[in-house]
């Protein structure tokens, strides 16, 4: 057995959600967008830095099209 492999089986061993889709009332979500209200929010983190919250229509419109 492969490193990858034995890692991958230790994995599945410790995480208690390996065998998710065999539990039952148990469904996956994906969100979207978050609804978390805006003045709980103060900054937005991205890969190129910290953005103010009131930059962000300025953001959305610059990058609208690759979006």
């Amino acid at each position: 057995m492969s490193d990858e492999a034995k890692a991958l089986a230790r994995l599945n061993i410790r995480c208690p959600l390996s065998e998710w889709r065999s539990t039952h009332n148990l469904r996956l979500m994906n969100l979207t967008q978050d609804i978390t209200p805006p003045e709980f929010v103060s900054v937005i983190l991205t890969e190129v830095g910290m953005i103010p919250t009131t930059s962000i229509p300025v953001v959305l419109r610059e990058y609208q099209d690759q979006i």
